[in-house]
């Protein structure tokens, strides 16, 4: 194997890229994309499962990228999913510079923004839902009780069905949301 094409096949390997196979003069490498656990886990709580699992087999059957790395007229020529590695690349040089910026500087004085900004992501999402919720209840209300998914979710939480006492003999604090 040339050593141009050896030296970059060994920049993707450490970029995390897999040989698929390799031949004298040209090298297959495949990766997935990574997975997006934020996403899975907005799908596997807010929507109970379902859109979860068909999230899981979305990613697996979309997340392969291949690329091909050809020693062709004495230099490396790259074919495939190109934008990945370009991708990868730009992304690689910001961390080195945010992580050289917070051994200088420490962690809140850089990170600060980004701790905020997924706050008030859960936060929006958090009061998405509950608006939805509240439009249910006065658009919608007998939608809530034609779901018995619904009666017994709130169960879980109340301990009875949500027009009824909970176990404390109090009313259910969630028994709004299903009149």
């Amino acid at each position: 194997m040339d050593a141009q094409l050896a030296a970059r096949t060994g920049e993707l390997v450490e970029m995390g890229w897999r040989i698929k196979s390799q031949t004298e003069t040209s090298v297959a490498l495949e990766v997935r994309q990574p997975f997006n656990f934020m996403v899975f886990a907005v799908l596997l709580f807010f929507f109970f499962g379902i859109p979860a699992v068909i999230y899981l087999l979305f990613w697996f059957l979309t997340s392969g990228v291949d690329l091909f790395v050809v020693y062709r007229d004495q230099q490396v020529v790259e074919s495939g999913d190109t934008w990945y590695v370009e991708k990868q690349e730009s992304e690689r040089e910001t961390a080195i510079l945010r992580q050289r910026k917070i051994k200088e500087q420490g962690f809140w004085p850089v990170m600060w923004p980004s701790v905020i900004a997924t706050a008030l992501m859960i936060a929006g999402s958090v009061a998405l839902i509950w608006f939805l919720f509240r439009w249910l209840e006065r658009w919608a209300p007998d939608w809530a009780d034609s779901q018995p998914c619904s009666k017994r979710f709130l169960r879980g939480f109340c301990g009875s069905t949500p027009q009824g006492p909970d176990s404390r003999g109090g009313r259910c604090p969630l028994a709004g949301l299903s009149r």
